[in-house]
C-alpha cells in the first residue's frame, strides 16, 4: 500500500465513501422489512429491547469488538476499522431520520429483489473500503482473530458459529428474523465473490496498514 500522507488521506476518504454506501445498503435492507442478517438482528434486537436507536447499539458493539480485537485477540486494526466503528451505525440512523425510503409492505417478491439489491450495494461498499488497505471492520477482525485462537477450526466454521450465535441472541431479543435472514446468510458471501470477481480483486493478496503506522505517517514521523 502507498504510504505518503496525501495517499492515506485519499484512501481514508474513499474508505468513508465505501462505508457510507454499505450503511445505506443496511438501511435499505431494514426498510424492506423481511428480516435482517445475523449481526443486524442482534443489533436491532438490543435497540428495540432498551428503546434506543440502531446506530447507538451498533457503535457500542463495534467499540467493544475493537477492544476485544486489540487487547484479547491481539489483532492489528487500521484507520478503516475505526472509521467503520464510528460511522456505519450512526449513518444508518441518519438515513432513517432523513426518511429517504419508507418502510415497505406487500409485494414480497419485489421486497426480496430490493433486499438482494441491498446485498449488492453492501458488496460494492465493502469492495471500495477494503481495497483502500486501511484494514477491515471490527467484526471481520474479530472473526479473523478468533479463528487464529481456535486453530482447530476453519475461518468458515468460526464464521458460522459467530453468525448462528448472534442470530439466536437477536431472535431471543425480538430482532427482525425472516426470509431476508436466510437470503443474507447465503447470499452475502456469493455477492462478495461476484463483486470482487468482476473487479478482479483478491482480498487475500492485499496488505493492510495498521493505525499506528498510518498515524505516524500523517504526523510526519515515518516515511
Amino acid at each position: 500500500m502507498n504510504t505518503t500522507r496525501k495517499e492515506i488521506i485519499i484512501h481514508s476518504l474513499k474508505t468513508v465513501l465505501g462505508l457510507e454506501l454499505f450503511a445505506f445498503a443496511v438501511y435499505l435492507m431494514i426498510q424492506v422489512d423481511i428480516g435482517l442478517q445475523p449481526w443486524d438482528i442482534f443489533t436491532q434486537g438490543i435497540a428495540d429491547k432498551i428503546g434506543t436507536l440502531y446506530g447507538n447499539v451498533q457503535t457500542v458493539i463495534s467499540v467493544i469488538l475493537v477492544l476485544i480485537d486489540v487487547f484479547i485477540l491481539k489483532e492489528k486494526i487500521g484507520i478503516g476499522t475505526l472509521l467503520d466503528a464510528a460511522l456505519v451505525g450512526k449513518s444508518v440512523d441518519l438515513f432513517n431520520w432523513i426518511g429517504i425510503i419508507p418502510k415497505m409492505e406487500g409485494m414480497l417478491v419485489l421486497r426480496i429483489l430490493i433486499f438482494i439489491a441491498g446485498l449488492f450495494l453492501a458488496g460494492i461498499g465493502q469492495y471500495i473500503y477494503i481495497t483502500q488497505g486501511l484494514s477491515t471492520g471490527p467484526r471481520d477482525s474479530f472473526q479473523i482473530g478468533l479463528t487464529k485462537k481456535l486453530k482447530k477450526f476453519s475461518v468458515g466454521t468460526v464464521n458460522i458459529f459467530i453468525m448462528v450465535t448472534v442470530a439466536v441472541l437477536g431472535v431471543l431479543l425480538g430482532g427482525p428474523f425472516g426470509i431476508g435472514t436466510f437470503i443474507g446468510a447465503i447470499g452475502m458471501g456469493t455477492v462478495q465473490n461476484i463483486v470482487f470477481g468482476i473487479a478482479g480483486f483478491d482480498p487475500k493478496i492485499l496488505t493492510h496498514q495498521d493505525v499506528i503506522t498510518s498515524v505516524r505517517i500523517l504526523l510526519g514521523k515515518e516515511k
